[in-house]
């Protein structure tokens, strides 16, 4: 895993950690289309913003682009459930 670009953004979602506060935190993640990495099988971009500290761009890697996107949804998963318990926040749904 390291900062790299996104490539063509095949999902997005906006997650809110409350629908009944206006003012409650969000997320938003991007997932870009998996593509060939220069040196090594796939790869696969992603980025979260929407909180202080959590715009880069990050990248996993598999051997095909299935197995790149895969483990791309695990470190998005890994990385809320990071800005969850560094917040004291939980978004419902993930």
């Amino acid at each position: 895993m390291h900062e790299s670009a996104l490539t063509d953004i095949i999902v997005s979602s906006d997650i809110l950690m409350s629908a009944e506060r206006a003012d409650a935190p969000s997320l938003v993640i991007h997932i870009g289309r998996p593509v060939p990495a220069p040196e090594i099988d796939w790869q696969c971009s992603h980025q979260i913003t929407g909180l202080a500290g959590e715009e880069e761009i990050l990248t996993a890697y598999g051997v095909d682009a299935f197995q790149s996107l895969c483990l791309c949804i695990r470190l998005v998963n890994t990385r809320v459930l990071a800005i969850e318990r560094r917040l004291g926040i939980r978004f419902p749904g993930l």
